[in-house]
């Protein structure tokens, strides 16, 4: 099965997004890290040994070969040392799942799949095309500022068309009241009641529920095992410091039985001893998957609750009439009958339901630019659903904003960037040499031998090779050689963590890269597209000063359009102190305290500073050492000349203990001297670590602590005015300018506004930012000051308000701007 099946090859070539980030972690996410399992399995099932047996010396290389594939088609079982081999007659507990592991996992992917699958076919029979409105708004960075008004007429237009065409037309009283018990109830489902893509999407949303939670009972059948409960057995085992590896549900170690006819109608049966390699995956796949299953099904329950507040009236209601006041197409509450008729006799559930759905996938900015637009074509064209006695206010008597623009298609095709270089020291650049080691050492592992093991002369081939086999999976144990190798009765410090380097430098790889993964879901719900905007201001059209002096203003329009967005309007006593206390002190955190975005980076930023803290004991733990200090005890030992990598840390000569039963239960222990020429890699790797992670700690809490300073409002100002002195546009701001400079800052731009400049500032150079803000200064000495000169609105330092600045000529002293730097 093929999870890009619905790849667009027309003028969108990217995945579609007609759902929601937990639909997406099932069938997406989950059903490519299903396939990588499954490739994984099957390269070292059907390239390599997924099976080595201990056979009798008499055995010839045909016997040999003959034993590894039999027991490895006919099954084998478990049984711990400590127990006798059972007879002949008596009944054993195979194990049989590994052949089919592959097909298992493949099986687990299309079934993440299926309720895709049902939603887009389903969906597709509606008459309305979600995947096309929603990709086609959240792809607004390939169309022109010129036709991007068109584009969204047009999505307008189609649903307006999908509405009437799904409209009940009949009149009667039972028509009546299943239209008024499907709005309240929810008891009559169906495309005329405008209610069948919610339930619809909701139906999909308890298919991921059901296959997910239902996974874990499928593992309990197909592993034969309490597959359920098994992540709570491993961290039990390993808060107890008890070896989690030794159970039966993934045995490395198995017996096999089988039977040979000779001639004359003679049978032998033979009972070899068998290692299992491919069990080394087959326990981290499904370890990793138990965990990953809990995330996923956690997640998914989640995301269904929160769309089942589309059921219910108000707060439906809520959600239209919040875009429409962010928009400014209603003023105060006179409108409530006008825009409840306007949700529930136009709109519906489904019509609100299209909406969110694009909010879920582009940003708030678009959805109120969408709501507006079909309000106003809800005022012009549809006066049949206008309540009666109710003075309706047209679109142009409202005084609105101007019309979000995006940017020019093709501006920056390359990697953009909306963060800092610390964040990129993290995430990008530490990630992928992580992922680089974690190649090469799997590589040595999976394709060269990892380890070669000195056995007796005796040994014939086959038992070199289980020799080698069972002691890398197994683990083996450093005694230095001066000391005496302890009896079988004492304890050994087993060496384990060579066989999960690879997966231990992968999952750090994931951990850098986690606090990305938040800061790009979590900013996506603030409203601004901080990708588009850098990426804008990087591109080769800011080369030119031209094209840039476009740009610049397309981008003002932008971050105007998502800070007045953001602002509340209420004139109540309690927002006013609100305000002055966020202004102050900050201890309220929001989207309309203007401090979301801000807030949101500096905890990103902590979680950088704790993942890379982290890293160091998470090493210690790992390999069972004081990695922490491994370093400087490098140093210490090169400074006094001293072999510093002949040590415990990673030992390339260990031993190994193994014990073969025989027929009759007798039971022969060997020990072994193994050469371990992956921990050649694994040393100068983890030296280089070491060195680099302090190195990234260090970077990394001076990047968090160059951010606190924005904490402070003085600091806000200076950024600010410093390229406003800088192009001439005030002269300082303890003149006249000031008062307004300081509304511009803390009631226009406010912490939100100033941070995505100065992230701007990180990522551009100083005549762009310079520009972008004389462009933003501009509109709102134009458009917005007036709206800070209302006594209701306080400063932010409790003086009285200036007066308003607008576009007339009456102040013959005021001072012209200077044009932009070109």
């Amino acid at each position: 099965m093929a999870p890009f099946i619905d790849i667009l090859g027309r003028a969108w070539k990217g995945l579609r997004c007609d759902d929601d980030f937990y639909d997406r972690l099932s069938h997406r996410y989950t059903s490519i890290i299903l396939l990588v399992f499954t490739v994984l399995v099957s390269t070292k099932q059907y390239v390599g040994d997924p099976i080595v047996c201990w056979v009798p010396a008499v055995f010839t290389g045909a016997h040999e070969d003959y034993a590894n594939n039999i027991c490895w088609i006919s099954n084998t079982y478990y049984m711990p040392f400590e127990e006798r081999i059972p007879g002949a007659e008596l009944p054993r507990a195979h194990i049989g799942y590994y052949q089919w592991v592959p097909i298992m996992l493949l099986l687990q992917s299309l079934l993440f799949y299926i309720p895709t699958i049902v939603w887009r076919l389903m969906s597709g029979s509606t008459g309305i095309d979600v995947h096309m409105i929603v990709n086609a708004l959240g792809g607004v960075d390939n169309l022109n500022p010129e036709n991007r008004e068109k584009v969204i007429k047009f999505l307008v237009r189609h649903m307006d068309r999908y509405f009437d065409s799904n409209r009940e037309y009949e009149k009667g009283c039972c028509t009546s009241i299943k239209q008024m018990l499907a709005k309240y109830c929810c008891l009559f489902v169906g495309k005329r009641y405008g209610n069948f893509l919610v339930f619809l999407f909701l139906f999909c949303k308890l298919l991921y529920m059901a296959n997910a939670i239902g996974q874990f009972f499928l593992l309990n059948t197909f592993l034969g095992t309490q597959y359920h409960i098994y992540g709570f057995d491993v961290i039990d085992d390993m808060a107890n410091n008890r070896d989690w590896t030794s159970h039966g549900r993934f045995p490395r170690v198995t017996l096999c039985d089988f039977k040979v006819r000779q001639l004359g109608g003679n049978i032998h049966r033979h009972t070899v001893q068998c290692t299992l390699p491919i069990n080394l995956f087959n326990e981290k796949i499904y370890m990793f998957i138990w965990f990953w299953l809990v995330l996923v099904a956690g997640a998914t329950v989640f995301g269904f609750f929160t769309w089942m507040s589309l059921l219910f009236v108000r707060e439906r209601n809520h959600f239209v009439r919040k875009n429409l006041k962010l928009m400014q197409k209603i003023a105060t509450n006179s409108e409530t009958k006008m825009t409840k008729a306007f949700n529930t006799k136009y709109l519906k559930q489904d019509g609100v339901f299209i909406l969110k759905l694009i909010g879920r996938n582009t940003s708030d900015v678009v959805v109120a630019e969408v709501v507006a637009e079909l309000w106003d074509h809800f005022i012009k064209n549809k006066p049949q659903f206008h309540p009666k006695d109710t003075e309706v206010m047209q679109p142009e008597e409202i005084q609105g904003m101007a019309p979000f623009v995006d940017i020019l298609a093709g501006v920056w095709k390359g990697i953009t960037s909306d963060d800092d270089y610390y964040d990129r020291l993290n995430h990008r650049y530490t990630a992928l040499l992580l992922v680089v080691f974690g190649v090469l050492i799997g590589s040595k592992q999976y394709v060269g031998d990892p380890i070669v093991c000195w056995v007796p002369g005796v040994f014939t081939g086959s038992h070199k090779e289980y020799a080698n086999q069972y002691c890398w999976i197994k683990n083996t144990y450093f005694m230095p050689f001066e000391e005496r190798i302890p009896g079988p009765s004492l304890p050994r410090a087993h060496i384990g963590y060579y066989q999960w380097v690879t997966l231990m430098l992968f999952l750090q790889a994931l951990l850098f890269y986690f606090p990305r993964i938040f800061w790009r879901l979590m900013s996506s719900a603030g409203g601004i597209d901080f990708n588009m905007i850098v990426g804008a201001l990087w591109g080769p059209a800011c080369l030119d000063p031209e094209k840039r002096e476009g740009t610049v203003k397309t981008v003002a329009l932008h971050v105007d359009r998502f800070l007045m967005l953001k602002q509340d309007y209420s004139k109540s006593k309690l927002v006013r102190i609100k305000e002055k206390i966020v202004n102050l002190i900050c201890p309220f955190i929001g989207k309309e305290y203007g401090n979301y975005m801000y807030y949101l980076y500096l905890w990103v930023k902590v979680f950088y500073v704790c993942n890379v803290l982290g890293q160091l004991f998470l090493l210690n733990a790992f390999l069972g050492t004081f990695f922490h200090l491994y370093g400087f005890q490098v140093i210490q030992d090169l400074v006094s000349k001293q072999e510093w990598f002949e040590s415990g840390r990673f030992p390339r000569v260990t031993l190994c203990d193994f014990k073969v039963r025989q027929l009759g239960g007798n039971i022969h222990r060997h020990t072994v001297q193994c050469a371990l020429p992956i921990n050649l890699f694994n040393e100068k790797i983890y030296m280089f670590l070491w060195f680099w992670l302090v190195y990234v700690c260090a970077a990394t809490i001076w990047g968090l602590i160059s951010w606190l300073g924005f904490l402070s409002r003085r600091e806000r100002k200076s950024f600010v005015a410093k390229y406003l002195k800088r192009l001439g546009i005030i002269n300082s701001t303890r003149t006249g300018d000031g008062k307004n400079v300081r509304k511009f800052i803390t009631k226009y731009l406010r912490p939100d506004g100033a941070f995505i400049l100065n992230l701007c500032s990180r990522n551009t150079n100083d005549i762009v930012i310079g520009e972008l803000i004389a462009e933003l200064w501009a509109k709102f000495m134009k458009d917005r000051v007036h709206l800070y000169s209302d006594r209701s609105l306080l400063d932010a330092e409790g003086e009285p308000p200036a007066e308003p600045v607008g576009n007339d000529n009456d102040n013959e002293n005021e001072k012209p701007e200077k044009p932009l730097m070109s």
